[in-house]
């Protein structure tokens, strides 16, 4: 059986394909001493507060319908914001030239963070320019990249 935050992701990929948006992230995790369901949502041109009022609105009451959540839960659903993570391999070539800050799982190059300009993905390889210096990082290395604004 899917994990909730498998059945979920399912469900709120299909909803937000269709208002043009994309999944950027999902988090559930125990809060203040309240489940908490949070989705990070985009789309071409950026979010704005009414789309996450919308999307909430919408997504609550498929999860409402679908009845997978065990337990009460607050949903929160908003922009991934400037520090955007990159989770999808399409993410680093969509993002070409921005500034990114990556962890490796293990060591690269004798360490495990990366600060630099992103170059690009191609070969399951993540390619970061830090100075005159070019990080080649496998992809499967990467335990965590953001846009670091």
């Amino acid at each position: 059986m899917d994990s909730i935050v498998e059945q979920v992701e399912r469900l709120a990929k299909s909803l937000l394909l269709s208002e043009g948006m994309e999944l950027v992230d999902i988090t559930y995790g125990h809060k203040q001493g309240r489940w908490v369901l949070s989705l990070f949502v985009d789309k071409e041109g950026g979010i704005g507060i009414e789309d996450c009022v919308a999307i909430s609105r919408e997504f609550g009451d498929v999860l409402d319908v679908k009845d997978i959540m065990p337990d009460s839960y607050s949903l929160l659903v908003s922009s991934p914001g400037p520090d955007r993570p990159l989770k999808q391999k399409e993410d680093f070539n969509r993002f070409k030239k921005q500034k990114v800050r990556i962890k490796a799982n293990s060591l690269l190059e004798g360490r495990k963070s990366f600060k630099g300009v992103l170059l690009g993905y191609e070969d399951e390889m993540v390619r970061v320019q830090e100075g005159d210096k070019i990080h080649t990082i496998p992809y499967n290395s990467i335990a965590t990249a953001r846009l670091d604004m």
